[in-house]
């Protein structure tokens, strides 16, 4: 498992996609953090980290829909920035690598 700050400073450089790896760092991690799910055809879904593995699951396992990709939604992001809990250096990560 990357270390929180390494892992962020990935997941910012890809312009705040998750892959499935970083999916599971980022429930254990951070469970509460909101990313989005977009659909192929469904409205996207913003949940938890920790909630998004199985609701992308229970969707495509009913063959309703599959998952196009997961992301970090730029709100969830200013919430970050906005955190008095969030140790300055991950903002530092945040601000130096955000691409939006």
């Amino acid at each position: 498992m990357k270390p929180i700050n390494k892992l962020l400073k990935t997941i910012f450089k890809n312009y705040g996609y998750v892959n499935s790896v970083e999916l599971k760092e980022l429930a254990a991690e951070l469970p509460k953090l909101q990313l989005c799910i977009k659909w192929g055809g469904l409205p996207r879904e913003v949940l938890p980290a920790d909630q998004i593995a199985k609701r992308i699951s229970e969707v495509e396992d009913q063959d309703i829909d599959y998952c196009r990709e997961v992301f970090i939604p730029s709100h969830a992001i200013n919430s970050m920035l906005e955190s008095p809990s969030l140790p300055n250096t991950l903002k530092n990560i945040i601000i130096n690598n955000r691409a939006w």
